[in-house]
């Protein structure tokens, strides 16, 4: 998704929600700390949809943000891009603390993004294709490096499954790196 296409989504759920924080999640949350972010990035262009978590949320304004923004809507016809609403129990999937460390989006005030070393361990964790070809070019492209992502993941908490199966990917991914893949 382009950058463009995510700030008219942000600005049009904030018109209909008059959300007093909005937490963007999933592979557009990196704009909010690389704004510059590299378009190239194949897996980046094939996003169409960006995950929000609107705080406070009702029913009808839920509605009305699917109708108008959802992936059925107008506007996804028109403009390639829609808004996917998080459940309010989403967060119990991210890691201990990612509210602490969220990245607040420049032009925006009360618009917040997952910090990129949240969501590369959460890409880690889900490991679809999809996400894993995301965290490798971001490390090959130098947003962020296998030292980083490891010193990250050694410092926060998660259930003990999720930290195996991080820990198996990103030993692979740094054998990927080093082999030049």
């Amino acid at each position: 998704m382009r950058i463009e296409l995510l700030k008219q989504l942000i600005e049009s759920t904030l018109a209909i929600s008059r959300a007093k924080e909005i937490y963007v999640f999933g592979s557009c949350s990196l704009y909010a700390s690389y704004p510059e972010l590299d378009l190239d990035l194949e897996t980046f262009q094939s996003t169409y949809d960006v995950d929000f978590l609107v705080d406070p949320m009702d029913l009808d304004t839920s509605r009305l943000l699917i109708e108008t923004l959802g992936n059925a809507s107008d506007f996804n016809s028109t403009y390639g891009g829609y808004l996917d609403l998080l459940q309010k129990n989403f967060p119990e999937t991210l890691p201990n603390g990612w509210k602490e460390r969220i990245v607040p989006f420049v032009d925006y005030q009360a618009v917040y993004a997952l910090h990129p070393l949240d969501l590369i361990l959460v890409k880690l964790l889900i490991g679809r294709e999809k996400d894993l070809r995301l965290v490798r070019r971001v490390v090959q492209q130098e947003y962020l490096s296998i030292d980083a992502i490891r010193a990250h993941y050694q410092k926060i908490s998660m259930e003990e499954r999720e930290m195996f199966i991080i820990g198996l990917r990103l030993q692979d991914l740094d054998q990927e790196m080093k082999q030049g893949k």
